[in-house]
């Protein structure tokens, strides 16, 4: 009975999470299909992004595990830090059309544990 009990309270976890993520989903689909090729582009052209382009195309480097480009702090040469604005360029951001590409094939069902593990800083954002 104990078993059956933990099984049934995991799926009825597991069907609150999903519920509460498949709005998101949803907006996000209908985001990502009006997103434009022009604005991707014009977006690669920027030599210093608002902080939300950073923080999107950071959150798109760890989704397609693209590694963060590692640089000097200009104020303290002592102090490394990731890039992930140097990595989207060089990366997906270098190909836009194959990037939208890779947004609309993205296999969200079978997203990686470590890649999750990653994303859920981000996730818990407000």
């Amino acid at each position: 009975q104990d078993q059956a009990d933990h099984s049934t309270s995991i799926k009825q976890d597991a069907q609150r999470d999903l519920d509460e993520a498949l709005p998101a989903l949803n907006v996000a689909e209908k985001a990502l299909k009006a997103l434009k090729m022009s604005s991707l582009q014009e977006i690669k052209t920027l030599q210093a992004p608002p902080a939300g382009v950073k923080l999107t195309m950071e959150g798109i480097c760890v989704m397609f595990s693209i590694k963060p480009a590692r640089k000097t702090d200009p104020k303290d040469p002592r102090i490394k830090f990731d890039d992930y604005w140097e990595a989207a360029k060089n990366g997906p951001l270098s190909d836009v059309k194959k990037f939208m590409e890779d947004l609309f094939e993205f296999d969200k069902d079978n997203i990686p544990e470590a890649v999750i593990q990653k994303m859920t800083p981000y996730l818990e954002r407000e």
